[in-house]
């Protein structure tokens, strides 16, 4: 699919995206299980099922809808951000980000993938959406090099700020 410099295709890639966070969020709502494919959450390594979005075993819809609505002004923002950006040095910058953040989230879950031998369908997924991510951003990047630089930099401090951590603390 080509996406052409036009605020039309640019809104439709965003409703795209929506409706593949939406999906994805709802497989919040599977069973947590420890199993090879462990398709509960597939689009993040933390999941609605851990302890911090569970009270009395209960799944907090509230918590839910408040991730949602904030993915909604993440996408409402980004779309900004490109067009204020889009012929401009920062936009490799901001290209960058979400690819970094996908390939340090494949990278956490390529090592629960090798240790526990558990979210094989996630590891897939977050390579598969990184990739994606990575080549059609650096194709639209103003500074190649800046870049490659920043998904590398992003993506090396969002595994040791954010997964890191995660994983010393029993993953």
């Amino acid at each position: 699919m080509k996406i052409r410099d036009h605020k039309k295709s640019y809104f439709i890639v965003f409703l795209i995206g929506m409706v593949m966070g939406i999906l994805c969020r709802l497989t919040d709502f599977l069973p947590y299980e420890e199993s090879l494919w462990s398709f509960p959450s597939v689009a993040t390594l933390f999941g609605f099922w851990s302890e911090r979005f569970f009270s009395g075993g209960q799944f907090q819809t509230n918590l839910f809808l408040v991730y949602s609505v904030l993915s909604v002004a993440c996408g409402i923002g980004s779309y900004v951000l490109y067009f204020w950006n889009r012929q401009n040095v920062f936009n490799s910058f901001l290209y960058a980000l979400p690819a970094g953040g996908m390939l340090a989230e494949a990278a956490a879950c390529l090592i629960v993938l090798c240790n526990r031998h558990m979210l094989l369908a996630q590891t897939i997924f977050d390579l598969a959406v990184g990739m994606a991510f990575g080549i059609g951003m650096y194709r639209k990047a103003y500074h190649k090099m800046l870049y490659i630089g920043t998904v590398i930099a992003a993506g090396a401090l969002v595994f040791l700020l954010v997964y890191q951590p995660f994983l010393l603390n029993g993953w």
